[in-house]
């Protein structure tokens, strides 16, 4: 069945709520996903914060009841891995559920098997040698940048404030007294002063 919607209809910003009788924004209520915007029934009557008090004082006045909601919850999702359950709604024959369950232990054997080997190979593995995420990110900046200067055949400075591009870079890149970091910070801020001219 179509609905008819006004052409002037804009979904609601602020509501008001029944129970504390205060108009708020509508993210402080509920949202009913099986209703469309435009109608009454889009969010919740109740804002958030009373929504929340109500469940509580229900769940204080029936403890039991609550618990056996949340007992019947669990059996459910339970029965939902349950070969009658299969049996029943996915139409499975009996030999099926058992292939399939069988697939499922052995799926989950392989995986833990899989887990110990990773555990244990990562426990005994030595500190990979080579350089850090730092080095590797100048290395490759440094690459890059090369390339480009190549590319576009860079002009020398003649000032001794910057420096030729390649000749600087590769001097920072070959200064051991300066910590990966230090030097990475100097090639950002020779890039910027290049920039900026």
């Amino acid at each position: 069945m179509l609905t008819r919607i006004s052409t002037d209809w804009k979904p609601p910003v602020t509501l008001l709520c029944r129970t504390c009788r205060t108009e708020k924004h509508v993210s402080s209520f509920y949202r009913n996903v099986k209703y469309p915007l435009w109608t009454k029934s889009a969010y919740s009557l109740d804002c958030r914060e009373c929504f929340q008090r109500k469940a509580r004082e229900a769940r204080a006045r029936n403890p039991e009841k609550s618990r056996d909601a949340n007992r019947r919850g669990y059996v459910k999702r339970k029965s939902l891995a349950s070969d009658t359950y299969c049996l029943q709604n996915f139409r499975m024959s009996a030999a099926d559920v058992a292939k399939h369950r069988e697939g499922q232990k052995t799926r989950a054997e392989e995986s833990r098997r899989r887990n110990l080997n990773i555990r244990a190979f990562r426990a005994s593995a030595p500190r990979r040698e080579g350089p850090t995420w730092v080095e590797r990110k100048i290395q490759d900046w440094y690459r890059k940048k090369v390339k480009r200067s190549v590319a576009r055949l860079v002009d020398r400075h003649d000032s001794d404030d910057v420096p030729p591009s390649r000749d600087y870079q590769a001097d920072l890149l070959r200064d051991e007294s300066l910590s990966p970091m230090e030097r990475l910070m100097k090639l950002r801020e020779f890039n910027q002063r290049r920039k900026d001219e």
